[in-house]
């Protein structure tokens, strides 16, 4: 029998056997599927909980729609230290589990809290001393498995693909959320919240394990001292962290703000099923941008998912038809996807060897990024829904100045670090 393989090249081989690696990777290592499990649940959690808390707190709380953006800002502004600081504890300490076990104990506090105190002054305070981001915590321990399993050329479709099992929770959350609160009282619903967090919690008890604490090779030791005069520019760190604050501004803020949008002219289940809709289409955009930045490299794929979402919200301005909204998810979930895999794996890279740290870091903004942007829907909301979305599509305008700049950066590094070699 003719081997298949026969009169090919060796790197023609190689090319096959990585590609038919990569698709089956996750499934044939246990690590990979029981994070994928957690990822799911995690994510139908959260997307419960999104159409859920700005209708609780209007219904409830008894505040205007302005002023729910205003108290998801303040709810914002103590998480980003404390899950900064907690990252680079948990890099230290190599006990990633420890802190994602935390991290669900505090969850179930928090909607206890909830469910019995309705008052603004407990919803900051329970959010600010129990919302510690248990996605950073997630992906420090694949970073951990991916090294410890010699899957480092798989990276980008890794993550991808265990970041989409947060989007397959994401499909029926909004769904299951909104008709829970039909069907029972707010009260309710916080207890039976509480309830699935201790189900998860028990779940990551028996079935996640930290992997041993990889120490850095000499040479990754050497090669780490000259890449710290890259990594700890104040100019780059600055513009990476405005970059991201620009890019995020919309995506972190669209679900409550779409909530709010539907809700004053739609039925209260079309909430759910626009979230829902773009859901569905995050799933095999993970494989496709996975395999994007594997193969195209995290910048283009950057410059890609930042255009896209300029176009996304310039858009949504002008856009009034339902049909016409519903399609624009699509592109919505295409820019999410590449922006959410691309720009952690790029800060990533800027601070190797400290991947909890990094990957808090990265959470961190998101959650400053949700403050800022919640802010300003509250004070441009009164000029009507188009201008908020208008100024999304300029803050991802900027970004995308930002990164060219960047890009400049980086090379006129990369070329001052190689002439110092030679």
């Amino acid at each position: 029998m003719l081997n298949k393989f026969e009169g090919v090249g060796e790197e023609q081989m190689e090319t096959y056997i990585s590609k038919k690696k990569s698709f089956s990777i996750i499934f044939s290592n246990k690590d990979y599927v029981y994070l994928s499990l957690i990822n799911v649940l995690q994510g139908l959690l959260s997307a419960i909980i999104v159409p859920v808390f700005p209708l609780w707190v209007m219904n409830e709380v008894h505040v205007s729609v302005s002023h729910v953006f205003y108290l998801l800002s303040v709810i914002g502004l103590g998480n980003a230290v404390i899950n900064t600081f907690v990252g680079s504890l948990s890099d230290k300490l190599g006990k990633r589990k420890l802190f994602f076990e935390l991290s669900m104990c505090l969850s179930i506090i928090r909607n206890v809290l909830y469910a019995f105190f309705p008052y603004i002054t407990v919803i900051i305070i329970a959010s600010w001393i129990t919302q510690l981001s248990a996605s950073g915590i997630t992906f420090a321990i694949l970073d951990d498995k991916i090294k410890a399993n010699g899957d480092e050329n798989h990276s980008g479709i890794i993550n991808s693909i265990i970041r989409g099992a947060i989007s397959v929770g994401f499909i029926l959350g909004p769904w299951v959320g909104t008709m829970l609160i039909s069907i029972m009282s707010y009260r309710t619903f916080f207890i039976l919240y509480a309830m699935c967090y201790l189900l998860l919690l028990l779940l990551i008890r028996y079935l996640i394990h930290d992997s041993t604490k990889i120490t850095p090779k000499k040479e990754v030791i050497k090669n780490k001292k000259k890449e710290s005069i890259r990594i700890r520019s104040v100019y780059l760190t600055v513009g990476v962290i405005i970059f991201t604050v620009l890019i995020y501004a919309g995506i972190q803020s669209i679900n409550p703000l779409l909530t709010l949008y539907v809700n004053e002219r739609y039925e209260t289940w079309v909430i759910g099923a626009l979230l829902g809709f773009s859901v569905v289409f995050e799933i095999p955009f993970f494989i496709i941008v996975g395999k994007m930045v594997d193969k195209i490299g995290t910048e283009r794929t950057l410059y890609i998912g930042i255009i896209s979402e300029i176009l996304y919200f310039a858009l949504l301005s002008i856009s009034t038809n339902i049909y016409v909204l519903f399609a624009l998810q699509i592109l919505g979930a295409f820019h999410t996807v590449i922006l959410f895999i691309s720009v952690m794996i790029y800060i990533q890279s800027l601070f190797e060897g400290k991947t909890a740290f990094s990957t808090s870091m990265f959470f961190s903004i998101l959650m400053v990024t949700g403050t800022l942007s919640n802010g300003l829907i509250g004070l441009v909301l009164h000029s009507g829904y188009s201008k908020v979305f208008l100024l999304f599509a300029f803050c991802s305008l900027g970004g995308l100045t930002i990164l060219l700049a960047l890009s400049s950066y980086k090379r006129k590094q990369s070329s001052y670090l190689n002439s110092s070699r030679d």
